[in-house]
């Protein structure tokens, strides 16, 4: 048995991450700033501490372990530099010291397949194939946590998945279903295909990583749901399980991506911290092919995904629906 330290313990993917460790017979410690999460997760049985990984002071409360999951993040298509760089590369600057003061063997650091987003097409993505300019805050704070876990005395596996989804996502499908709810959503006419990867299918992978047997002390690894997915279907197929109509699909990108330009400019006049109905980025993720080369991580980790992008809407909508109650998962709020 070995120790693990889960930070982001409380979001959907680090609830299942624990979960999936005890049931591994994994002394699994999670740590969450949210409060009211953080004891949702002990009443249901496992470690959790609640602190604030941006204070220095909260290192010296840390477990000793000899792995560590990183995935805690502030992940969102808007909000300030400085927030993105504290929440993503201070903290991440933090806990590598503290896991080299420590003696930690390995983070497994999960970062974003956002890195390789830009405004166009992109198809079978290798994992060197870095765009000189980032897309937005998020995408740069998390590829400079990429490099803070360089060169370290600890082994570090990196992780970029694409749109996480499943039961509990707090992230993706409430956005989609605000923006529905407010007649605010529309689809491009020509649907792009796009890499998703299911909850369960990056826990496993994570799983694999604490056991794999790799001679790199810094590997970077894709990580998708094998097969693509046209992004217009699958939403229409998420709305109709949940009983609703699908969105009208008749804007050109260059109209939504001009929307997202529009309102960015317009919230950022006004000086808002409230999230735009579309950004550049949203415009651009809803229009554009994404898709990336898998062949890395099914070599080296023996990567197979265990569930489908169909399963995965299912589970999502069970969940909404309050169908779906484990301790695999938060109730849904």
């Amino acid at each position: 048995m070995y120790r693990v330290l889960v930070t982001g313990a409380t979001s959907a993917l680090g609830r299942y991450l624990l979960w999936l460790l005890k049931a591994n017979n994994c002394l699994a410690i999670g740590v969450g700033r949210n409060p009211r999460k953080v004891l949702q997760l002990q009443q249901a049985g496992f470690e959790c501490l609640c602190l604030d990984l941006t204070d220095p002071q909260t290192y010296s409360k840390l477990p000793k372990v000899e792995q560590v999951i990183h995935a805690a993040a502030l992940s969102a298509p808007w909000g300030t530099y400085s927030d993105f760089y504290k929440q993503n590369v201070f903290v991440t600057e933090l806990l590598a010291q503290w896991a080299k003061e420590v003696e930690v063997k390995r983070i497994i650091y999960l970062s974003s397949a956002s890195v390789y987003t830009t405004h166009e097409h992109r198809f079978n993505i290798l994992e060197s194939e870095i765009p000189t300019q980032f897309i937005n805050h998020y995408a740069k704070t998390k590829y400079l946590s990429e490099q803070v876990l360089k060169n370290q005395n600890f082994q570090a596996i990196i992780l970029r998945p694409r749109a996480i989804i499943g039961a509990g996502d707090v992230v993706i499908m409430p956005r989609i279903l605000r923006a529905y709810q407010e007649n605010k959503l529309r689809l491009p006419k020509t649907s792009p295909v796009v890499n998703v990867t299911s909850i369960e299918n990056l826990a496993e992978l994570i799983y694999l990583g604490l056991n794999a047997d790799l001679n790199a002390q810094y590997t970077v690894f894709n990580v998708a749901n094998e097969a693509p997915v046209q992004l217009g279907q699958l939403i229409n197929d998420i709305l109709t399980a949940l009983g609703l109509a699908p969105p009208p699909k008749n804007i050109s990108p260059l109209v939504l991506y001009i929307a997202g330009a529009f309102y960015e400019f317009f919230f950022k006049l006004k000086g808002s911290s409230e999230e735009p109905p579309i950004t550049r980025y949203g415009a651009t993720i809803l229009s554009k092919s994404f898709t990336m080369n898998l062949s890395k991580v099914q070599a080296q980790l023996g990567y197979k995904a265990l569930v489908d992008t169909p399963h995965s809407v299912l589970q999502y909508v069970d969940w909404y629906q309050g169908r779906l109650t484990d301790t695999r998962f938060f109730p849904k709020p």
